[in-house]
């Protein structure tokens, strides 16, 4: 969520907020006990409704399913202010957890690699192959 207001001389201020929820079984295992709430695409309409009830927008605010994640350890870089790189974000060593290649049926798939040319981790630049 964001907002937009002025500050004493007219000038505007962007803010914004993540709303988090309890950290799922991955998320704890790499040291946190909170994570931003990731609404699965199948929720967004609802999410986004204007009619929702309190009980129904809390519905949504769960933790991400942990075996639908993954984690790679990034540079330690990451923690300089100052610095501003697409490579504090590649991955420097194994993912956390296994993750096969990928759970869609074979025509899915093929019709994945050819609207996007290939994977999503061939795209990051990750070897698709599991370890």
């Amino acid at each position: 969520m964001w907002n937009k207001t002025s500050d004493a001389d007219g000038d505007d201020i962007y803010s914004f907020g993540i709303i988090t929820t309890p950290a799922n079984s991955l998320i704890r295992k790499l040291g946190s006990d909170r994570m931003p709430v990731i609404i699965p695409e199948y929720k967004e309409r609802r999410w986004l409704s204007s009619t929702n009830s309190m009980w129904q927008i809390l519905d949504i605010l769960n933790p991400y399913p942990a075996k639908l994640m993954n984690a790679y350890p990034i540079s330690e870089k990451i923690a300089h202010k100052t610095l501003n790189d697409i490579s504090l974000v590649q991955p420097v060593g194994k993912r956390i957890l296994y993750e096969p290649n990928y759970l869609l049926s074979r025509k899915k798939k093929k019709e994945v690699r050819e609207s996007t040319g290939n994977t999503m981790a061939e795209r990051a630049g990750l070897n698709d192959k599991t370890e």
